[in-house]
């Protein structure tokens, strides 16, 4: 994703989201097979030459009745991470609805959601610190798609959405 998108700098908005769509499909369905992905990231996703996007990256995938990854591992990277990955909490998918919609910000404002220079004090940012609204970024973005980052991004699981479909159908 990040090759493709330093080849296309012109990429317009209304294809970013469908790209994003296609990811959070994507991430639907592997959550309906007991499979949360917990490492989305740029680097997870392919962008074919025909414009579809593909998740390629399953490295810290989780399968809800399996017991080789454990639930004190800390997978991803930290900038996609959700909160309760950095406590050591048990993961679902709802990590992956923060990991997209960090993913989602970066995409559609070309910048992370979150940014410090440490990773200590990136945990914090993740933890308790607000991004900016994107509308104060890029004043022309739709306030359908704020709203949508905005409950992908809240701190506490039981806050955010429940499943990705939910989040594909708004």
């Amino acid at each position: 994703l990040d090759e493709y998108r330093r080849r296309h700098t012109d990429w317009p908005l209304h294809a970013r989201v469908m790209t994003l769509r296609q990811v959070a499909d994507a991430l639907a369905a592997i959550h309906r097979h007991g499979i949360t992905l917990r490492g989305l990231s740029p680097s997870s996703i392919m962008i074919l030459p025909d414009g579809n996007a593909k998740l390629v990256d399953f490295h810290f995938a989780h399968v809800a009745t399996s017991e080789l990854t454990q639930t004190g591992d800390m997978p991803g990277i930290p900038e996609y991470m959700a909160p309760e990955n950095f406590m050591l909490r048990a993961i679902d998918p709802r990590a992956d609805i923060f990991s997209l919609g960090c993913l989602m910000y970066e995409l559609l404002l070309n910048r992370k959601p979150f940014l410090d220079s440490t990773v200590p004090g990136l945990l914090q940012q993740i933890r308790e610190a607000k991004p900016t609204r994107p509308a104060k970024v890029a004043p022309d973005i739709p306030h359908q798609l704020e709203d949508l980052m905005a409950r992908m991004l809240r701190k506490k699981p039981a806050s955010r959405y429940h499943s990705m479909t939910q989040v594909v159908t708004d």
